[in-house]
């Protein structure tokens, strides 16, 4: 990401925003003092990343008080305040981080009246990842009401900080583990060419670029039960129903009988790091094999196979694979795959404030890492979305694949038994 910094500067295809709508008298000085207690409590977002002497590196700061920007918004017009206040949130969500000065986690409150507030709080990847925003909001919310209440917070000391995990994975990186890891993954990736799993709208351009929308839909809550139970007969999880899907969906589109996925996974495999925000996550390559116009529950065997095989070897970062591997490598395509799926499973609380209601707030950084990222956040009902890049694809192509997966979904749950072409084929049809 530091790298990335420097070919594409002042970019936000790395921030990692949340944002809340806040409802009833909100002390901002308390909730000032919870984002710096976090800072403080974390080193990581609080550290400089920086080059020296060309290679890179990490300065940790003193804990200070960062400044909760306030933005006022309560002059518009009623009429006025939902475009503004969207477009607002959006900016401090796309605002770059400065590597060598920023702390990496900020927060903006969108006053819209002395009830009326949305937070937007940033952190960059570098130094955070999807369950970090999960520890975030846990902290935050115990944070503020020790505050409010004036007693002392009891969040637990940290016993270990993100460092100890850098030193822990570079100890594996000249081990046995990183040796066994490595054999892995030159075995798997071995032979994987460059090809195109869905159709563009444009050609691909000569650097990579990472403009980006993302289209939604949902499944009703009964749809992860449907998964679960159609997994159990593969003895295979709700996830890789829908990776398995994902394949089909692709094969018919790119007519490839091998199929390459990235999966992001969180890496937390020692229990003193669960409490910690840091950038954990690895991702894993799966590589699929959709040959032969098998059933259903035929592919979703080869994915069991496949995708246990590389959730048990996720210890070397992807970086050191591709710097080990080296594959041929182009500018404007990430080494092996173009799409990932990403499961959002990670422990997320709600926030619950005396006085006060929350709701999350949709915020976009109008970037897309990839061609295509599926993303699945299981909540009251299953939410599914598409985050592709702009420079690739027409909105209105992205929103009928969107629907065809959904449909595809959903006719693996009643038709398990049916061969890949047919499915997909009245997937396209509904």
């Amino acid at each position: 990401m530091l790298f990335w910094d420097k070919l594409v500067p002042n970019s936000a295809v790395y921030n990692v925003p949340i944002a809340f709508t806040i409802q009833g008298h909100l002390d901002r000085q308390a909730l000032a003092s919870s984002i710096d207690l976090i800072i403080s409590r974390h080193e990581v977002l609080r550290s400089l990343f920086v080059f020296d002497h060309g290679e890179p590196a990490i300065v940790v700061r003193p804990p200070s008080k960062s400044s909760l920007l306030i933005v006022d918004l309560s002059h518009l017009l009623p009429s006025e305040k939902p475009a503004a206040i969207q477009e607002a949130a959006n900016a401090e969500a796309r605002r770059p981080f400065r590597f060598g000065k920023d702390m990496m986690l900020r927060g903006a409150l969108l006053r819209l009246s002395d009830t009326e507030h949305v937070l937007v709080l940033t952190m960059h990847h570098i130094a955070s990842d999807g369950w970090s925003v999960g520890v975030l909001l846990r902290e935050l919310s115990e944070a503020y009401l020790a505050f409010v209440r004036g007693t002392r917070s009891d969040l637990p000391r940290l016993q270990v900080q993100y460092a100890d995990f850098a030193r822990w994975q570079r100890d594996l990186l000249y081990g046995v583990v990183s040796e066994r890891c490595l054999s892995f993954w030159r075995q798997q990736l071995d032979g994987i060419g460059v090809s195109e799993c869905l159709p563009l709208d444009r050609a691909r351009p000569a650097q990579q670029t990472f403009g980006g929308a993302t289209v939604r839909t949902t499944l009703a809550a009964s749809a992860l039960a449907d998964f679960v139970g159609i997994g159990q007969l593969r003895r295979a999880t709700a996830f890789m129903v829908m990776l398995a899907a994902l394949q089909t969906l692709l094969q018919t589109y790119s007519g490839n009988d091998e199929i390459v996925v990235g999966v992001p996974v969180a890496n937390r495999s020692r229990p003193e790091f669960e409490p910690l925000i840091g950038c954990f996550i690895n991702m894993v390559v799966v590589r699929g094999d959709v040959s032969g116009n098998p059933t259903f529950l035929e592919l979703l065997s080869r994915v069991r196979e496949t995708a246990l095989a590389a959730f048990l070897h996720p210890e070397v970062p992807f970086s050191e694979v591709v710097r080990h591997l080296r594959p041929k490598r182009s500018a404007n395509r990430t080494p092996w795959f173009q799409i990932q799926l990403v499961l959002q499973n990670y422990p997320m609380p709600e926030i619950h404030w005396p006085g006060l209601t929350l709701r999350r707030f949709q915020v976009d950084t109008a970037t897309s890492k990839f061609d295509l990222s599926v993303l699945v956040e299981m909540k009251d009902e299953l939410e599914i979305g598409f985050e592709y890049n702009t420079d690739l694809f027409d909105p209105s192509t992205m929103q009928r694949m969107l629907g065809e997966y959904a449909n595809l979904l959903q006719a693996v749950v009643k038709y398990p038994d049916a061969r890949l072409r047919d499915l997909a084929v009245g997937a396209m049809v509904c």
